[in-house]
């Protein structure tokens, strides 16, 4: 056989030997499936210089050796980056970040440190995020909510997103609107119930020098089969400026802040007593079908204003409501006085949330950007203090069907 011919069928041989290693998973051509363990949800706390840094992992598992194993574990260190380093020497494996898919941001730990973690792609841009406060408690609370490598706080979040009218917040957004003008972000701000009525949860996660990896239970807490895990409030919202949490939004004020969240498109809304033509009509619920917002800013005599756009329809839940109303008052005049009722709700809590933002010195709905990105020439008079003279006009339409 010619040495050309020999050579030829040696690469072919190579080729295919490297075709079989990529095909083959990798639990059968090694053995580190054994020496890793995938975390979920990721949370830092910070107390007296310290950070305290818990995850709650999944340890796999090879077919046919029963589920993933779960535990919450937790470690100190001097930074993020330390803590995360001693959670892998302490439970002898690589800690696997990319499917982590919530960061729970403690009261004391500010945010700083997600730049860290951005930036060295240690977790994906559309991680989660959001604030609690001990996110260690937290994690623990939460642990029984899902035995699977996608958490279910996970789902909640992605739910609250597509569904409920809530204002969520990932990864990268979060460090890009705090590196724009406004310097402001926000998360969702949590309680949980850890199935006990105990309010974020009862017991603390275990440390990780206590080993790992075993889905043994943490002292104190709740199993799923003991108590189900709920989230106890999910309706506030922590503001953040230059990373440090200022304060939080209630109910009302995140209302306003979702109606100006292009992400925030489903959900109900309710007017809790309607009352029109000297009819009071009681409760009045209504879904989200679709909605457009927009701030548009402009100068007038000088003066820098910002005019809320905001598009919005409705269908009703209780047709029969609408109908009776509309036997008196007939129903083109029935649909307009709700529609107005819902449009000066929306306009309230918009302007709630507004209120609370200038007391914050934060500016979450991102007034400064939209002036940046529109009016740069400008951007000086409303940077700063000036931010407070900016006067806010509504342009709201709401259909109801």
């Amino acid at each position: 056989m010619k040495a050309s011919k020999k050579n030829l069928l040696f690469r072919i041989f190579l080729a295919a030997l490297a075709v079989t290693l990529f095909i083959i998973p990798d639990s059968v051509t090694s053995p580190e499936i054994e020496q890793r363990v995938i975390a979920s949800v990721l949370g830092v706390d910070k107390a007296d210089g310290i950070y305290k840094v818990t995850a709650q992992v999944v340890v796999p598992k090879r077919a046919g050796e029963g589920d993933p194993a779960q535990d919450v574990v937790s470690a100190e260190g001097k930074s993020v980056p330390e803590g995360i380093d001693k959670l892998n020497r302490a439970l002898g494996r690589n800690i696997e970040l990319g499917h982590c898919g919530v960061i729970v941001i403690g009261d004391t730990a500010g945010a700083d440190f997600l730049d860290y973690l951005l930036a060295g792609s240690i977790l994906t841009t559309g991680t989660y995020l959001v604030n609690a406060a001990d996110a260690s408690q937290f994690i623990e609370s939460v642990k029984g909510m899902s035995t699977s490598t996608i958490t279910g706080l996970d789902g909640y979040i992605n739910f609250s997103t597509a569904s409920a009218n809530t204002s969520t917040k990932q990864l990268l957004q979060f460090v890009s609107e705090t590196a724009s003008p406004s310097r402001t972000s926000y998360v969702p701000s949590l309680e949980a119930d850890s199935g006990d009525g105990g309010k974020n949860g009862s017991g603390e996660s275990r440390p990780a020098s206590a080993g790992g990896g075993s889905g043994g239970q943490s002292a104190g807490g709740k199993s799923s089969e003991e108590g189900t895990p709920t989230i106890k409030s999910a309706e506030k919202t922590a503001i953040y400026v230059d990373s440090v949490k200022v304060g939080v939004f209630g109910e009302k004020e995140t209302r306003g802040l979702a109606w100006l969240d292009k992400q925030a498109t489903r959900g109900y809304v309710s007017l809790e007593n309607f009352e029109a033509d000297g009819q009071s009509m009681g409760g009045v619920y209504a879904q989200l079908k679709s909605k457009s917002s927009r701030l548009q800013p402009y100068f007038k005599d000088g003066r820098p204003f910002v005019k809320v756009r905001i598009r919005a329809n409705l269908i009703l839940d209780d047709k029969h409501k609408l109908h009776l109303f509309a036997t008196k008052t007939g129903e083109n005049a029935a649909v307009s006085a709700m529609e107005e009722a819902f449009e000066a709700l929306i306009r309230e809590e918009i302007g709630a949330g507004m209120i609370k933002a200038t007391e914050l010195k934060a500016d979450p709905f991102g007034i400064k950007t939209a002036f940046y990105r529109y009016s740069y020439d400008r951007y000086g008079s409303v940077d700063g203090e000036g931010f407070s003279d900016v006067r806010v006009e509504y342009d709201v339409d709401v259909k109801v069907n």
